[in-house]
């Protein structure tokens, strides 16, 4: 028996039907794609379902895309998101990789680039919530064994540091996090051996 491998998640974000349903079908066979008209059913659905990427429209009535991204970086500062944009808004897209958005597509969009653009950016987030676990279980388990939990002959588990640093390793230096890291491991030293 085999186990069943949830599909990604994906919250698409615009007051147009016309490509809110084209996302959806494109997408639809490798996803689990959750569609809003409007920002602020899309910031519900955020917190409902705990999207892989988002994909949103830069220009929308009300709340606009931008405001959007503003407040979706306030609930999850690392979730990927992608914006779409019209012609002639490329001023707009460059204010919204300013303000926090990982990519931005221009309307009509070719249905393969959106794949490969949206395939990275769920991997981006994807690897980024595994390091974040990871580095969570390893600091509860370093806490329980300061505790008294574990014997004092155990070795401490390695830091959130060093998760971090394992994960720029492999998957590369592509974000601020990720530099730094890579940084303060070419400083680190190893410590001074006591002498007996």
């Amino acid at each position: 028996m085999t186990a069943v491998t949830e599909l990604p998640q994906i919250l698409v974000i615009d007051d147009e039907m016309g490509p809110r349903e084209s996302l959806r079908m494109l997408l639809k066979p490798n996803y689990q794609v959750h569609t809003a008209d409007c920002v602020e059913t899309g910031l519900k659905l955020l917190k409902e379902k705990q999207p892989d990427t988002i994909v949103m429209d830069i220009r929308m009535p009300g709340i606009s895309g931008i405001e959007g991204l503003r407040q979706i970086r306030e609930i999850d500062p690392h979730l990927s998101v992608i914006m779409l944009t019209g012609f002639g808004a490329l001023e707009t897209a460059k204010e919204a990789l300013r303000l926090g958005a990982n990519d931005y597509i221009a309307k009509p969009f070719d249905a393969h680039e959106m794949q490969q653009v949206i395939n990275r950016n769920v991997e981006r987030t994807r690897a980024h919530r595994t390091s974040e676990n990871a580095a969570g279980e390893i600091k509860e388990l370093n806490n329980r064994r300061k505790k008294n939990d574990w014997p004092r002959s155990a070795r401490p588990l390695p830091s959130s540091f060093t998760i971090l640093a394992i994960h720029s390793l492999l998957f590369g230096a592509t974000s601020n996090c990720s530099r730094a890291v890579s940084k303060n491991l070419m400083r680190t030293k190893a410590p001074a051996r006591s002498k007996n």
